[in-house]
C-alpha cells in the first residue's frame, strides 16, 4: 500500500500548485508556482515523515505481541515503543492542523480565495494515512490467515499421518523395552539364585573335603596348603 503514497501526494501537490497558480491574486505567476511547489513539498513531508515513524512503531508493537504469544521474549521495551507511537501520532496530526491553520492565516491576510480549499485539503489529508494503514494491515492479516489456512493442506495431512505412525512405533518400542527389561531382571534374579546355590554346594563340598583329608592325614602343613588351595578356588578372579 505504501507504493500509492507517491501518486497520492503528487496529486495533492498538483492540486495545491494549480490552486495557487490559477488564483493569480496580485502576484506574478512564477511566485504562484513557487508557492505551490513549496506547498507540495510540505504536503509530501506531512504525509510521509511523521506517519512513517508512527506506523513503524505500531508494526513493532504488533510483532512484539505475536512474539510474546509464541513464547518468545525479544529485548524490546514496549513502553518506549508505545511512547514513540503516541508522540509521532501527535506530531503527525499537529503538522496537519498547523499547516491548515497557516494556510488559513495566509489566505485571510492576502485575500487568497483558494487558500481555504488548500487548508481543507490539509485537514482532509489527515485521514489519508490512517485509512491506508488500516487497509494495508487488514489486507496483510487476511493474506497471512489465508496462508495459515491453506498452506499446504496435503503436506500437513501427510506430516500428521507420519507423526501418528512414529508415535505408534514408539509405543511398540516402549512396550518391547519394558518387556526386555522385565526378562532381564528375571534372568538376573535366576542367575543370582543359581550362583548362591552353587556357592552353597561348593562350600559344602569344601567342608566335606576338609573333613575327609583330616581323617586321612595328620600333616598340618598339608592340611593348611589344601585349605589355602580351596579358598583360592572359591574366590572369583578379579
Amino acid at each position: 500500500m505504501s507504493r500509492w503514497w507517491g501518486p497520492v501526494t503528487l496529486a495533492l501537490g498538483l492540486v495545491v500548485v494549480g490552486a495557487v497558480a490559477l488564483s493569480r491574486v496580485s502576484v506574478p505567476w512564477a511566485i504562484n508556482f513557487a508557492v505551490g511547489a513549496a506547498a507540495f513539498g510540505w504536503a509530501v513531508a506531512v504525509l510521509t515523515l511523521p506517519w512513517n515513524l508512527h506506523f513503524q512503531a505500531r508494526s513493532v508493537l504488533r510483532e512484539l505481541r505475536r512474539s510474546e504469544r509464541a513464547g518468545l521474549a525479544p529485548k524490546v521495551d514496549p513502553t518506549e515503543i508505545r511512547q514513540i507511537a503516541r508522540r509521532t501520532l501527535g506530531v503527525a496530526i499537529g503538522m496537519h492542523l498547523l499547516s491548515a491553520l497557516t494556510v488559513l492565516v495566509l489566505a485571510g491576510v492576502t485575500n487568497w480565495p483558494w487558500g481555504y480549499w488548500v487548508a481543507a485539503g490539509y485537514l482532509v489529508s489527515t485521514a489519508f494515512r490512517p485509512v491506508g494503514a488500516w487497509y494495508a494491515q487488514l489486507r496483510e492479516y487476511l493474506r497471512r490467515s489465508m496462508g495459515e489456512v491453506t498452506h499446504p493442506r496435503e503436506d500437513v495431512v501427510e506430516l500428521r499421518d507420519r507423526v501418528r505412525a512414529l508415535e505408534y512405533r514408539c509405543d511398540g518400542l516402549r512396550d518391547q523395552l519394558a518387556s526386555a527389561r522385565t526378562d532381564a531382571e528375571a534372568a538376573t534374579a535366576a542367575l543370582t539364585a543359581a550362583h548362591q546355590r552353587v556357592d552353597r554346594q561348593l562350600e559344602a563340598i569344601t567342608r566335606r573335603f576338609e573333613t575327609v583329608v583330616s581323617e586321612l592325614t595328620d600333616n598340618k602343613d598339608l592340611l593348611a596348603g589344601l585349605r589355602a588351595f580351596l579358598r583360592m578356588v572359591r574366590q572369583p578372579e578379579s
